[in-house]
């Protein structure tokens, strides 16, 4: 899968997870998760990544973010 798809399939994916927001078609949490699994199905589908560097993306991300959610989960 080149750039441009690549580029494409996120936009998309940014696209979906606005109108399903937007429609309260489903909750927020669920939408997050649901968008990044069916993205990253996608994604080892076409080969683009493996299952190992989509975990090294996921422990980066979370390690980037986890004190930020410790702070909504315990201000709410």
């Amino acid at each position: 899968m080149n750039e441009t798809m690549l580029a494409i399939l996120g936009f998309a994916a940014i696209i979906m997870l606005i109108f399903l927001l937007l429609r309260n078609v489903t909750a927020p949490a669920i939408a997050f998760v649901g968008m990044s699994a069916v993205t990253a199905v996608i994604l080892a589908g076409t080969g683009t990544f493996t299952i190992k560097e989509m975990g090294d993306f996921i422990s980066a991300g979370v390690k980037r973010v986890h004190s930020t959610a410790a702070l909504f989960i315990f201000s709410a």
